[in-house]
């Protein structure tokens, strides 16, 4: 990888099961502002107990900001953990996402649904060009 740089979005519940919509609604609210252009190489995903997770990634620009479905990077898939304590998607596993991303883009993670999971970390792994 060239240039590469990294963010990492903790996803908490504060002890109480997290939520569909934690990430951007429901009151829980995690953003990351992309400090440069780069591509997406991986989405890794860690929780605190071995469940189900599922989660999108929503993107905007500073101008369009918020994020809300429709700017969704996964397009019709999604980020799944099945009944592991972990999930990565890189590589082939990034087809029909979008993956780049311009310098002061809003990332945001969703949790479409979990079962069991207190908290998650959502770790960005992109090459900037």
């Amino acid at each position: 990888m060239v240039n590469p740089f990294g963010a990492t979005m903790i996803l908490d519940g504060a002890g109480a099961v997290l939520s569909s919509g934690t990430g951007c609604s429901s009151g829980s609210y995690v953003w990351w502002e992309a400090p440069m252009a780069g591509c997406l190489q991986a989405i890794t995903v860690f929780h605190d107990a071995p469940s189900s997770t599922c989660l999108q990634v929503w993107k905007d620009s500073y101008a369009n900001f918020p994020p809300a479905s429709p700017d969704s990077i996964c397009g019709a898939s999604y980020i799944v953990t099945g009944s592991a304590i972990k999930s990565q998607k890189s590589g082939a596993g990034l087809a029909g996402f979008t993956t780049c991303i311009a310098a002061g883009d809003i990332l945001v993670p969703r949790v479409c649904g979990a079962s069991g999971v207190t908290r998650a970390a959502v770790c960005f792994q992109v090459n900037r060009t």
